[in-house]
């Protein structure tokens, strides 16, 4: 295995005293903290919702300001994969709630006809179920 270049390795440093770390909560966190919660997928996802088509939307934590400390730190995305819409949609958050609430409505956006969003309970097709972490939506 090639050895790290040692000035890619002291570029990454300096650039990683810029960055700054977020929790869930929008709480400063240090580089160690983030890196351990980042590999928790139970942490990192927010919201997951699998389409019919085969789209996929998700919502997580990036933990990483995408703002560029422009204001409060934008630490989530929603993004869709596969199906018919996929690349088309990445949106991005400052606050959990935000980012539940950008969620639902991007599926509400594509899917129009097949999905109601009613307080926590979703429709689709006519069959009530409970919205959770992964939802899978079927006719």
């Amino acid at each position: 295995m090639k050895k790290p270049d040692k000035n890619v390795m002291k570029s990454f440093s300096e650039f990683s005293d810029i960055i700054k770390y977020y929790d869930r909560q929008g709480n400063p966190m240090t580089l160690e903290e983030w890196a351990s919660k980042f590999e928790d997928n139970a942490y990192k996802r927010v919201e997951d919702t699998h389409m019919p088509d085969g789209g996929w939307v998700s919502t997580v934590w990036l933990g990483t300001d995408h703002g560029f400390g422009d204001s409060i730190p934008v630490i989530f995305e929603t993004m869709v994969f596969d199906g018919p819409h996929e690349n088309e949609i990445q949106v991005r958050y400052h606050t959990e709630e935000e980012a539940r609430a950008g969620h639902w409505k991007v599926v509400r956006e594509l899917y129009p006809a097949r999905v109601l969003v009613d307080g926590e309970r979703m429709q689709y097709g006519g069959k009530m179920f409970d919205d959770d972490k992964q939802t899978t939506l079927s006719p």
